[in-house]
């Protein structure tokens, strides 16, 4: 932006650099996300989404003024999770559960924590039934009873099916 302001004449004020996070610092992330790229062979997809994760967590606990990793417990790890699921989809929050057993393993074998909090991070179950039905609507139901051809028992059979499985929102169970 730099550059671009100055093609422009105009001044771009530079960010104020900000002091590192107490609670995880930057050095201890970077060390992490070393760790993972090199040890685990995690792609490099999965390890944005994991330091997305974790500068989230970091900025959550920093608002609970809490002021080192050592201090973290499992309730700020399930507020943290409950908080954030609710801005985010069920396999979006089963991610960030796994980015923090992992975090909180590394951290636990390391020695940087005493207790293994990883263990106890526990991710939303989610099952096929959770799934909404996918349905057609009633034009699109209409126009595939009309195409079935009733003269043939065979087409009545099939016609007769489909008004049920229409009329009554069965599913294919």
């Amino acid at each position: 932006l730099t550059y671009a302001f100055g093609r422009l004449n105009r001044h771009f004020p530079k960010p104020k650099e900000s002091p590192d996070s107490l609670t995880i610092p930057e050095r201890l992330l970077a060390r992490y996300m070393d760790f993972c790229r090199v040890h685990r062979g995690l792609r490099p997809a999965t390890l944005m989404g994991y330091r997305r994760d974790l500068l989230r967590l970091r900025s959550f606990l920093r608002r609970r003024r809490i002021g080192g990793i050592r201090k973290v417990t499992l309730a700020d790890l399930d507020d943290f999770l409950l908080h954030h699921g609710n801005h985010i989809g069920v396999r979006r929050l089963q991610a960030s559960a796994t980015a923090l057993r992992s975090f909180f393993r590394y951290l636990h074998l390391n020695g940087d924590v005493s207790r293994d909090l990883a263990r106890n991070v526990l991710s939303p179950r989610r099952f096929s039934a959770d799934l909404r039905p996918k349905y057609l609507n009633w034009t699109k139901v209409e126009q595939l009873l009309a195409r079935v051809n009733r003269s043939s028992p065979g087409g009545k059979r099939d016609y007769a099916i489909l008004v049920l499985l229409a009329c009554h929102g069965l599913r294919a169970r």
